[in-house]
């Protein structure tokens, strides 16, 4: 898991009550400000604040809405003019998800499976068991600011609603093209990997991708299932996928395996790794060649593989079929 460079650890960040202290009554010139006189007038006029001031100024330092220059504090202009006209939950929401992406840091705050589309246009939804323990004062902090609000359904469910959950929305998707442009392989290195794959091979991953488009069908960032084998051989799986309709971010990650006659596989100990880690994302899709014309056939889908076909009630037997050596030599130097 990313750890943020962004937001302070281990602090409270703030509530709407301080932000709107700061920014209708200290820093509301332009001007600067000395950053005691600015803890003195938080205490005097707002109680509690001093176990929330030093992580908020932090924040709002990191994130470029205050400017330091000795002891000294001063707002950005460009937040206030927007603070001003969108109001300062959003101008300082908004502030924080764009420097969040400039330090590609979007994932340390919204993993994989925190975000899903809600039932609204536009409307995204939050889940509170997949936010990291680290990202919660962040959470409570949209909150706070009224950008995130709490569903009706459950409390670990909260609504991102509009403006708010259409610059998520972009910003979640930009980090996780920019995560996918990193692993670019050369020409050379691409052709040596297409050659080494078999041709029934690609045929099922082609067969599993056009499966998987079309059971995400109405999706409404479906262009995001892809071969990663085409582009990443190391990755542990072949196709990124979604769990539905509402899952935002690629959340099922598919290793194909394709037989004739029989059901057997071979699985390696790069693909298990990835799969013990995914634990129920990673699926192993079992593609029969023999089925692939026939227009009801859908592949059998092992989820958790690891749990599936390791415990005592398989159907399924495992043998092993090679052995690392090494030199004693080398295994004294180490």
């Amino acid at each position: 898991m990313i750890t943020s460079n962004v937001v302070p650890q281990a602090r409270l960040l703030g509530s709407r009550e301080l932000y709107e202290l700061l920014f209708r009554r200290i820093f509301v010139a332009g001007e600067s400000v000395l950053r005691e006189d600015v803890r003195s007038f938080c205490l005097a006029s707002l109680y509690g604040s001093g176990s929330q001031l030093d992580g908020a100024l932090d924040l709002l330092l990191n994130i470029g809405v205050l400017k330091a220059s000795s002891n000294y504090l001063k707002a950005d202009a460009e937040f206030l003019r927007y603070a001003q006209e969108s109001g300062i939950g959003l101008a300082v929401s908004d502030r924080l998800i764009d420097r969040l992406l400039v330090e590609d840091e979007i994932e340390s705050v919204f993993p994989v499976g925190s975000l899903s589309w809600g039932e609204q246009q536009d409307e995204l939804i939050v889940h509170v068991s997949q936010i990291p323990m680290s990202s919660l004062p962040v959470i409570k902090l949209f909150r706070d600011l009224d950008t995130i609000q709490e569903s009706e359904t459950a409390a670990v469910i909260l609504k991102v609603l509009p403006p708010f959950s259409a610059k998520l929305k972009t910003a979640s998707a930009a980090g996780l093209r920019r995560k996918i442009s990193r692993k670019v392989l050369s020409p050379e290195e691409l052709e040596r990997i297409q050659s080494a794959q078999s041709k029934q091979g690609m045929k099922a991953e082609e067969y599993v991708l056009a499966f998987e488009l079309k059971r995400l069908h109405g999706h409404p960032q479906v262009q995001l299932v892809r071969r990663v084998s085409e582009i990443d051989t190391g990755a542990g799986f072949d196709i990124e996928s979604f769990e539905g309709l509402r899952s935002f971010f690629p959340d099922r990650f598919i290793e194909v395996k394709s037989y004739q006659g029989s059901p057997r596989f071979f699985w390696s100990q790069g693909e298990i790794a990835a799969a013990t880690e995914l634990g129920e994302n990673y699926c192993l899709y079992l593609v029969d060649m023999e089925q692939l014309q026939s227009p009801d056939y859908s592949p059998v889908v092992i989820r958790n593989p690891v749990t599936e076909l390791f415990s005592d009630n398989s159907n399924w037997t495992a043998t092993p079929v090679s052995y690392e050596f090494i030199t004693k030599q080398h295994q004294a130097r180490c």
